[in-house]
């Protein structure tokens, strides 16, 4: 919980200068802090986390065939065989959830940045975002959220 109260008190501070003024660090800040709060998360947050790194786990047993193999029986092969990918590169979970944060931090980084014209703008936003259950949303479901991201 004192993750969110220093990010929204970043969040609230970096509104003091001008909150009417656009700042591309605010915005970089902002979606940095985020990415660490999804990527860095423990395993008991969000409610399938854990059934998402234990198939990471599962993978890393793995060789690239069996891996291969047991994507193609899934209906998200792509996302199987990414995960698959990646439990070649590291058995680290952390680094795992870090790749899947990129989706939606560079998605809403990049919708942010282009659409939203202050830092009161991308403060509300953010509020926003949270208010809305989307962040519950984006640290559960890993799968939807990257393809939400994509698209």
């Amino acid at each position: 919980m004192a993750v969110y109260f220093v990010f929204f008190a970043f969040l609230l501070l970096g509104l003091l200068p001008d909150p009417t003024k656009k700042s591309r660090a605010y915005i970089h800040l902002v979606f940095l802090l985020l990415f660490i709060i999804i990527g860095f998360r423990d395993i008991s947050v969000g409610t399938d986390t854990l059934s998402y790194v234990e198939d990471f786990t599962y993978y890393s047993r793995l060789s690239w065939g069996e891996i291969v193999h047991d994507a193609m029986t899934h209906k998200e092969p792509v996302f199987h065989l990414i995960v698959g990918l990646l439990s070649r590169i590291t058995s680290n979970y952390t680094f795992y959830l870090c790749f899947w944060a990129l989706f939606p931090v560079i998605a809403l980084h990049s919708f942010f940045n282009n659409e939203l014209r202050s830092k009161i703008d991308v403060t509300i936003g953010v509020i926003v975002f949270f208010i809305l259950g989307l962040f519950a949303f984006f640290v559960a479901g890993i799968r939807q959220t990257a393809a939400i991201s994509v698209l």
